[in-house]
């Protein structure tokens, strides 16, 4: 290969293989969240089939199992491509739609507009998982999306691309996107920040979502800003305690939560937002001099 061919493939390799599932698990989150009925079906599936869900235990023949939510995958796929055009190339002289064309042309398929045609997809603006998933249940392997389209014509799928020169890595896509999908949603429960705000999307060599903001109910989204402070408040505590102080940041309403003891440890449990503040909380039996370190980040520290 030359060195543009070797360019060519390895950049492909790093957009195709990583920005397309990355997007695509955010347009699915969007969509679970706008179809809570949906949601609970994926809920319920991923429950049924992976109870205890640990990462060892995630197999081929168990992610085989999961169709529904192939069929969430791909339906997030049809309205929402990753992949938002093909180009092809004619060898010859060729006519197509009425029209005489070329040899050496370049022909870009506007998958978007093929995804959501009238023609090939009853109520095509419709998140509709089912659309897919009664023609896959039966499978025992991960679908091979050419042949399990419910349309008029299969190549009105085409999120993947057809014939020859289909994607080599369609299998694993959907393998990735079920590890992901079984992970997460076997451990949390998102939410979104604001149901009212619409889809944001950056079209350009993919379809990126933009902006999507998730609230996981059991997780805690800390400002940058505070994560830094926080960093900086346990850097200075384990560089300068012998013993335990009670260190506290305020609030609104002074309620803080013991986290810190002797020796050092942080608990997951003890850092929780109150609007734009956190609380933390160390117990302690001696006093230390450390105010005049931390004034400047307007912390203060109480005696006992």
């Amino acid at each position: 290969m030359t060195d543009e061919e070797i360019r060519i493939n390895l950049l492909d390799a790093f957009v195709n293989g990583t920005d397309t599932s990355a997007n695509l698990f955010c347009f699915i989150t969007y969509y679970l969240c706008h179809n809570p009925k949906v949601k609970q079906r994926v809920l319920d599936e991923i429950d049924k089939y992976f109870p205890s869900i640990t990462p060892n235990k995630i197999t081929n023949e168990n992610l085989f199992k999961l169709k529904f939510c192939e069929a969430v995958i791909m339906e997030t796929n049809r309205l929402t491509p990753a992949v938002n055009s093909i180009t092809r190339y004619s060898t010859d002289t060729c006519e197509i739609a009425g029209y005489k064309w070329k040899k050496d042309q370049y022909f870009s398929i506007n998958i978007i507009s093929l995804h959501l045609h009238e023609d090939y997809w009853d109520n095509p603006e419709i998140f509709n998982p089912d659309r897919f998933y009664h023609n896959t249940e039966i499978n025992n392997d991960i679908i091979d999306i050419a042949d399990t389209i419910i349309s008029k014509n299969k190549f009105s799928y085409t999120i993947f691309g057809g014939g020859l020169r289909i994607c080599s890595g369609r299998k694993l896509a959907m393998i990735e996107l079920l590890s992901l999908m079984t992970l997460v949603y076997g451990n949390y429960n998102f939410e979104l920040s604001n149901m009212d705000e619409d889809l944001k999307i950056k079209s350009a060599a993919i379809t990126a979502c933009q902006e999507l903001k998730d609230l996981a109910t059991i997780m805690i989204t800390i400002a940058t800003t505070e994560i830094a402070m926080l960093l900086l408040l346990l850097l200075l505590l384990l560089l300068l305690l012998q013993e335990p102080i009670q260190l506290h940041m305020p609030s609104v309403d002074e309620q803080y939560v013991p986290i810190l003891q002797h020796p050092p440890y942080l608990s997951p449990h003890a850092v929780e937002p109150n609007g734009q503040h956190i609380l933390l909380s160390w117990q302690s039996s001696s006093q230390h001099p450390l105010p005049h370190l931390l004034e400047p980040l307007g912390q203060h520290i109480l005696p006992d």
